[in-house]
Protein backbone atom coordinates (compact mmCIF):
# COMPACT_ATOMS: atom_id res chain seq x y z
CA UNK A 1 0.00 0.00 0.00
CA UNK A 2 1.39 3.38 -0.99
CA UNK A 3 0.99 6.27 1.42
CA UNK A 4 -0.49 9.53 0.15
CA UNK A 5 1.93 12.31 -0.66
CA UNK A 6 1.20 13.94 2.72
CA UNK A 7 -0.19 12.71 6.02
CA UNK A 8 -1.14 14.79 9.06
CA UNK A 9 -1.03 14.47 12.83
CA UNK A 10 -2.93 16.69 15.30
CA UNK A 11 -1.72 17.22 18.86
CA UNK A 12 -2.35 19.42 21.85
CA UNK A 13 -0.14 22.51 21.49
CA UNK A 14 1.03 21.95 25.09
CA UNK A 15 2.59 18.65 23.97
CA UNK A 16 4.74 20.17 21.23
CA UNK A 17 7.89 20.29 23.40
CA UNK A 18 7.45 16.62 24.36
CA UNK A 19 6.94 15.68 20.69
CA UNK A 20 10.13 17.54 19.77
CA UNK A 21 12.06 15.63 22.45
CA UNK A 22 10.58 12.14 22.11
CA UNK A 23 8.67 12.08 18.81
CA UNK A 24 5.03 11.13 18.38
CA UNK A 25 4.01 8.65 21.06
CA UNK A 26 0.86 6.64 21.61
CA UNK A 27 -1.16 7.17 24.78
CA UNK A 28 0.26 3.87 26.03
CA UNK A 29 3.82 5.15 25.52
CA UNK A 30 2.91 8.49 27.12
CA UNK A 31 1.64 6.62 30.20
CA UNK A 32 4.89 4.64 30.29
CA UNK A 33 6.93 7.85 30.07
CA UNK A 34 4.88 9.47 32.86
CA UNK A 35 5.27 6.35 35.03
CA UNK A 36 1.49 5.90 35.43
CA UNK A 37 0.51 2.45 36.72
CA UNK A 38 -2.25 0.47 38.41
CA UNK A 39 -5.88 1.54 38.53
CA UNK A 40 -5.15 5.05 37.27
CA UNK A 41 -3.43 3.66 34.19
CA UNK A 42 -6.25 1.17 33.52
CA UNK A 43 -8.81 3.99 33.83
CA UNK A 44 -6.93 6.13 31.27
CA UNK A 45 -5.85 3.37 28.88
CA UNK A 46 -8.78 0.91 28.95
CA UNK A 47 -11.81 3.13 29.55
CA UNK A 48 -13.48 6.01 27.77
CA UNK A 49 -11.92 9.34 28.71
CA UNK A 50 -14.65 11.95 29.03
CA UNK A 51 -12.21 14.84 29.43
CA UNK A 52 -8.62 15.75 28.69
CA UNK A 53 -6.16 14.48 31.27
CA UNK A 54 -2.85 16.00 32.26
CA UNK A 55 -0.28 13.35 33.18
CA UNK A 56 2.19 13.85 36.06
CA UNK A 57 4.90 14.95 33.58
CA UNK A 58 2.64 17.69 32.14
CA UNK A 59 1.77 15.90 28.89
CA UNK A 60 -1.91 16.09 27.98
CA UNK A 61 -4.03 13.16 26.76
CA UNK A 62 -7.18 13.89 24.77
CA UNK A 63 -10.70 12.87 25.64
CA UNK A 64 -12.51 10.09 23.77
CA UNK A 65 -16.02 11.54 23.87
CA UNK A 66 -16.91 10.27 20.37
CA UNK A 67 -16.27 6.64 21.44
CA UNK A 68 -18.79 5.70 24.15
CA UNK A 69 -18.64 2.08 25.34
CA UNK A 70 -22.36 1.61 24.62
CA UNK A 71 -21.84 2.47 20.93
CA UNK A 72 -18.71 0.33 20.71
CA UNK A 73 -20.59 -2.69 22.10
CA UNK A 74 -22.99 -2.43 19.15
CA UNK A 75 -20.30 -2.47 16.49
CA UNK A 76 -17.37 -4.49 17.86
CA UNK A 77 -17.23 -8.23 17.15
CA UNK A 78 -15.51 -10.49 19.70
CA UNK A 79 -13.89 -7.52 21.46
CA UNK A 80 -15.15 -5.68 24.53
CA UNK A 81 -14.83 -1.87 24.61
CA UNK A 82 -11.97 -2.09 27.13
CA UNK A 83 -9.85 -3.99 24.58
CA UNK A 84 -10.77 -1.45 21.87
CA UNK A 85 -9.66 1.45 24.06
CA UNK A 86 -6.38 -0.36 24.88
CA UNK A 87 -5.82 -1.07 21.18
CA UNK A 88 -6.53 2.48 20.00
CA UNK A 89 -4.37 3.87 22.84
CA UNK A 90 -1.42 1.79 21.62
CA UNK A 91 -1.41 3.63 18.26
CA UNK A 92 -0.41 7.04 16.91
CA UNK A 93 -3.16 8.28 14.62
CA UNK A 94 -2.71 10.15 11.36
CA UNK A 95 -5.13 11.83 8.98
CA UNK A 96 -4.78 11.24 5.25
CA UNK A 97 -6.81 14.30 4.20
CA UNK A 98 -6.45 17.88 5.44
CA UNK A 99 -10.26 18.22 5.51
CA UNK A 100 -10.51 15.34 8.02
CA UNK A 101 -7.69 16.86 10.07
CA UNK A 102 -9.55 20.17 10.18
CA UNK A 103 -12.73 18.42 11.31
CA UNK A 104 -10.82 16.89 14.19
CA UNK A 105 -9.16 20.21 14.99
CA UNK A 106 -12.56 21.95 15.12
CA UNK A 107 -13.87 19.28 17.51
CA UNK A 108 -11.17 20.28 20.02
CA UNK A 109 -11.59 24.06 19.72
CA UNK A 110 -11.12 26.43 21.43
CA UNK A 111 -8.11 24.56 22.88
CA UNK A 112 -4.77 25.33 21.22
CA UNK A 113 -3.79 22.68 18.67
CA UNK A 114 -0.63 21.94 16.72
CA UNK A 115 -0.49 19.85 13.60
CA UNK A 116 2.33 18.38 11.64
CA UNK A 117 2.32 17.75 7.91
CA UNK A 118 4.55 14.83 6.99
CA UNK A 119 5.67 14.21 3.44
CA UNK A 120 6.02 10.57 2.52
CA UNK A 121 8.80 9.31 0.32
Amino acid sequence: MKLPERIYHLAEAANWRSIGRSGLLSTKALLDAADVHGKERARIECGQRLKHIELPNGVQVRDQKPMPAKALKQCLVSMPPEEWYALINSKVLFWLEVERLNGQRQAFEPGPQAFREIESD
